[in-house]
């Protein structure tokens, strides 16, 4: 993997708009555990792609990985990972499952933060937000809902803490 993420580098310093060049190269970073390198990665490929929800979605899935760290994990990475997910959304609003769950993950971990760094951020507001969006993912129009459904609003719940994800949608 060593050799193949040195070759890589050295075709994208040539050819830096190649994107499945990068995809690869984030691939081989985040198979040998090296986050900041998978991330910077996705960092160019949204350079190269702004539009594409789903190098929002990677990215801020590497972020939010590098800010549950336990050694090197931050406040901010956290909050840095929350905007690439609520970017995603933006992009593309509906049926955006994973971030809509990167954003509830982060607001879980934000709000069950002991580090006492960084800024105090109310997530409440934009739980609020996004339960409803998960529970209605979870039941189609005019069909019968989604056999997960019960268990993606109990996860809901016990990551906010509250009631109000099984009152949605």
């Amino acid at each position: 993997l060593a050799e193949a993420a040195k070759r890589l580098c050295e075709y994208l310093a040539t050819f830096t708009s190649d994107a499945e060049g990068w995809l690869l190269l984030h691939d081989i970073y985040l198979t040998s555990a090296q986050y900041k390198r998978a991330a910077f990665c996705m960092e160019e490929l949204i350079l190269i792609n702004p539009m594409s929800y789903i190098y929002h979605v990677r990215a801020g899935e590497v972020t939010y990985t590098m800010g549950m760290s336990s050694s090197a994990g931050s406040h901010d990475l956290l909050l840095t990972a929350r905007k690439y997910f609520a970017h995603a959304l933006e992009l593309k609003p509906e049926g955006n499952l994973r971030a809509l769950y990167g954003i509830l993950l982060v607001c879980a971990a934000i709000g069950s933060s002991t580090k006492g760094k960084g800024t105090k951020v109310d997530t409440t507001e934009l739980l609020a937000y996004i339960q409803p969006l998960i529970a209605k993912c979870y039941t189609p129009p005019g069909a019968a809902p989604h056999p997960m459904r019960a268990m993606a609003l109990a996860m809901v719940k016990r990551l906010t803490g509250s009631g109000s994800a099984a009152q949605g949608a």
